[in-house]
């Protein structure tokens, strides 16, 4: 996407997408206001499960159905309700999942008052840098921090950079990937993410997409869940793709193996 072309996330925007400002309730509830505790431990269920949710699509589409009606109405208003709505971000990419990825954007901007501290503005800048080119250059400035703030923002980097073609901006989201550590997962396993970033920058410094020298980073894999996010993200790699589809497409020998 151009910057020209950048989404416009605008009221007119959300109307053309039937976000009608007259369906907003003048007092939204929270993001995590599900009206029922069987929803709310739906939704600690699957945070228990951490980076794994990230290996299956079943994961993928609960965590994104549990969610998504919310994004229209709900309020994002502290640090745990901005970091869900950043994990449904990464999840929507890693699940090919284009309309919830620009939702989120949408529910980001919309709360971006509500962001107040240096979480929930780093967790506002990534989902808007998803479809607003311009907001990576402020998320890759939280880049600097060596704690879980830095990490995090470093794979929501790579996913907006790799998005968009920007070949400058992955490289810092890579470099900054490559000081992972175990602790830090999130979103994600920190192995298959800073693996996937790997990924991406070949394929944007190659011009295509080809399986075959990925299959390495594939056995560096060590788990069998690491290895099953790895060849969701590369699915995600072909769908978001800037390259033309014919040099995206790849030979299938890593999504079928």
């Amino acid at each position: 996407m151009s910057a020209s072309g950048e989404l416009n996330l605008s009221l007119a925007t959300m109307q053309s997408e039937n976000f009608a400002a007259g369906n907003i309730p003048d007092v939204p509830p929270q993001f995590l206001d599900f009206g029922s505790q069987m929803r709310f431990s739906r939704l600690l269920s699957i945070y228990r499960r951490g980076s794994r949710i990230f290996s299956s699509h079943a994961s993928l589409d609960e965590l994104i159905t549990l969610l998504a009606p919310q994004l229209e109405n709900g309020r994002v208003r502290n640090d745990f309700e901005w970091k869900t709505l950043l994990l449904l971000s990464a999840a929507a990419f890693h699940n090919c999942d284009s309309g919830t990825r620009i939702r989120t954007a949408l529910a980001a901007q919309r709360c971006e008052k509500d962001a107040r501290t240096k979480w929930s503005r780093m967790c506002m800048s990534a989902c808007l840098a998803q479809v607003r080119q311009s907001e990576m250059t402020t998320l890759a400035g939280y880049l600097d921090d060596l704690e879980h703030v830095g990490s995090t923002a470093a794979v929501m980097l790579s996913q907006a950079a790799y998005s968009a073609g920007n070949r400058g901006m992955l490289a810092k989201a890579v470099a900054r990937l490559t000081l992972y550590e175990e602790a830090y997962s999130f979103p994600g396993h920190p192995n298959v993410m800073y693996h996937l970033a790997l990924a991406m920058q070949q394929v944007l410094e190659s011009g295509r997409l080809d399986d075959v020298p990925l299959l390495g980073m594939l056995r560096r894999m060590e788990s069998d869940y690491e290895q099953q996010a790895f060849r969701l993200g590369l699915k995600a790699l072909r769908q978001f793709s800037p390259l033309p589809r014919e040099q995206a497409g790849g030979n299938g020998q890593l999504a079928t193996g």
